[in-house]
């Protein structure tokens, strides 16, 4: 490269642990633009000149991707998750990192950005339009992570998750962003990683200075608590599973989240089946179908006022707030989000306060189907129907052409297909024509700052604990049993026996147990995800959830249990949009806690989440409370 000339621009790169850029450092996950247009012809016409100047650059560098390997260098198109407006050219490269290459590193992003100028300075093409993207291979490797079993970390972990905390807000760089802190066995090797410190932290935190915070969490572990082989891993919080959608899904998201219904309709409902709110008011006047959640389980409650036992759906507080006045969602790229909702409105309210029989809101009727996945159902049949109806056309053709007796019986064949399909489709949509699909009322819900103080067996610290349940009154007509899925349904969802709660095929829920997590085997039956095995984890996790942003208060982070897919078969989500509210129950169909909401780790596997779970003797402590005039509450005895 010639030597830097007084009218060459001043290039600041921006460097941080794994990774360093120019002109800016932008969050990940980055994806690659499905659509390769260039929105400079330059970049089409020098692109391979481009690459192979940038490898020239590495390699006199001696920047490798491993040993005795290669950097990889690629111009890309590059955006931000879900957001493809936000697609710059790219250039990428991979390399191994180190903190004694940094230096070196900012030496390659540089001269890199120097040779982008002097290619683009006679031409109408900005160079600073053109983007650098150093990175480690750590950044894209496939996440496995597992419980941690060793006793003397796991009795301290309590402390230890508080002093992290406090770490984190001694610095300017994470202060007032963290998301999640959990103690895993994290890395890209299945059951062979390191203990470490997961931290997930919001895109408010600024990346360049977490090598420092690392640094300091280490010393200070180390130097208070003794543990000195533990790793600090630092990430932008890669989000969160709600129930709740603005944009109709894809073919193959409707698939992949199980929006369409297969078989008829169902007078009664049981634990796992999905629900949703009649369609609420958009901002701009339109009417949105916005999601759904799972029914969790039937309870019974004994109150002052009415001795007899009632009975009352039991789910989840964020999968019944769409019902609310005042819920909103926001369009972000490609997906959708809750935000926060109407000030002083009756959503904004109950997330404050809870929601009692006689409040002032007027909450949505609930529906079973939900709208949201009947919609779905409803179109993604009609969209078989007329493909069927295309190739029956055909076949017709072709019948009529060379009078073949075999496409006559194929025709036949498709005219009864397509009846059949036509029939499903119209007693579906008679199933809402008729209001068949109302399910019932809001009766209670927590909100969102209700809590739960608990103490871990010799920590000095108190943990409060998110309550996070809404019971709702469902019509007599439409109450089902409490019964657990059959064992054909887990056969079909896990091939290894060993995953299966042989105990609880097509038996009633047998109560409640308090459990103390110790990484073993639960259960739980979701409206997206169905049947799942998931490992129930012995430590807790610190978290702050982004859907109470609006109530910031002193106790708007929490400590909570959390459970992941089960490792010894064959792993699939565990954690689903669409499966808030559901049980979770153990192998003897004793119902442990409820499900809330899953968490994503990036880059994990299949993008695997665990999820939080609140026990169940909690919840129902809560309810008594909340409520004043409860006297009982029991899983519903059929």
């Amino acid at each position: 490269m010639e030597s830097p000339s007084q009218s060459d621009p001043v290039i600041t790169v921006i460097s941080a642990r794994y990774r360093a850029a120019w002109p800016e450092l932008r969050p990940l996950p980055l994806k690659w633009a499905s659509d390769p247009t260039w929105p400079f012809p330059l970049l089409q016409e020098r692109r391979y000149e481009i690459e192979k100047t940038v490898i020239g650059i590495v390699r006199r560098l001696v920047i490798e991707y491993e040993e005795d390997g290669d950097a990889e260098v690629w111009l890309e198109n590059q955006h931000m998750a879900s957001q493809p407006d936000t697609c710059v050219p790219t250039i990428c490269i991979y390399s191994s990192w180190s903190v004694d290459k940094q230096g070196l590193w900012e030496t390659a992003v540089r001269e890199i950005a120097l040779e982008l100028y002097h290619m683009c300075k006679d031409s109408d093409v900005a160079y600073d339009g053109i983007h650098i993207d150093m990175q480690s291979p750590e950044l894209g490797q496939t996440i496995h992570y597992e419980p941690v079993t060793d006793s003397d970390l796991c009795d301290s972990w309590d402390d230890i998750r508080a002093l992290v905390n406090q770490r984190l807000e001694a610095f300017t760089a994470t202060r007032r962003s963290m998301v999640t802190i959990g103690l895993f066995q994290y890395g890209s090797r299945r059951g062979r990683n390191p203990i470490t410190i997961y931290i997930a932290v919001d895109y408010s935190s600024d990346e360049t200075g977490w090598l420092e915070v690392i640094a300091d969490i280490k010393a200070n572990i180390r130097h208070k608590q003794g543990w000195a082989d533990v790793q600090v891993h630092i990430e932008h919080h890669a989000g969160t599973s709600y129930s709740f959608n603005m944009l109709p899904p894809t073919y193959d998201e409707g698939f992949r989240e199980n929006k369409r219904f297969v078989g008829d309709y169902q007078q009664t409902v049981k634990p796992g089946d999905e629900f949703g709110a009649e369609s609420y008011t958009h901002s701009d006047g339109s009417q949105i179908s916005a999601g759904f959640g799972t029914l969790g389980c039937f309870v019974e409650i004994q109150r002052k006022s009415s001795p007899a036992w009632k009975r009352y759906a039991l789910t989840s507080y964020h999968a019944v707030r769409p019902a609310l006045p005042g819920f909103r969602l926001e369009i972000v790229g490609e997906k959708s989000r809750p935000t926060p909702p109407e000030p002083d409105s009756d959503c904004w309210n109950v997330d404050l306060k809870g929601y009692t029989p006689g409040h002032s809101a007027n909450p949505l009727h609930f529906e079973s189907p939900s709208r949201f996945n009947h919609n779905y159902t409803i179109w993604n049949d009609k969209d078989e129907i007329t493909f069927m109806n295309r190739r029956l056309e055909r076949l017709e053709a072709k019948f009529r052409t060379d009078g073949d007796r075999s496409d006559q019986e194929s025709i036949d064949s498709l005219r009864a297909r397509i009846q059949i399909a036509e029939d499903e489709v119209q007693k579906k949509i008679d199933f809402f024509n008729d209001g068949k699909q109302m399910l019932g009322t809001l009766f209670a819900a927590s909100g969102y700052m209700r809590r739960v103080s608990v103490h871990q067996d010799d920590s000095v610290n108190e943990h409060k604990m998110r309550l996070d349940w809404a019971l709702i009154d469902v019509v007599e007509h439409r109450q089902g049993p409490n019964c657990l899925p059959p064992r054909p349904a887990w056969k079909e969802k896990y091939d290894h026996s060993a995953a299966h709660p042989f105990l609880t095929f097509e038996e009633l829920l047998e109560g409640t147990q308090s459990v103390d997590p110790d990484n073993s085997p639960v259960w739980k039956v979701g409206a997206a995800n169905g049947p799942a095995i998931g490992t129930y984890h012995r430590n807790r996790i610190a978290c702050a959830m982004v859907e109470d942003s609006h109530l910031r208060s002193e106790d708007h982070e929490t400590s909570e249990y959390i459970y992941q897919p089960g490792n010894h078969y064959r792993r699939l989500t565990y954690c689903a949009k669409g499966d808030s509210g559901s049980i979770v129950f153990n192998k003897h169909g004793k119902v442990i806690g409820l499900y809330s909401t899953g968490i994503k780790i990036r880059m994990s596997l299949d993008n695997e989440e665990f999820g939080i779970v609140t026990p169940i003797e909690h919840i129902f402590q809560d309810i008594k409370d909340f409520l004043g005039d409860v006297t009982d509450i029991r899983v519903a005895i059929d």
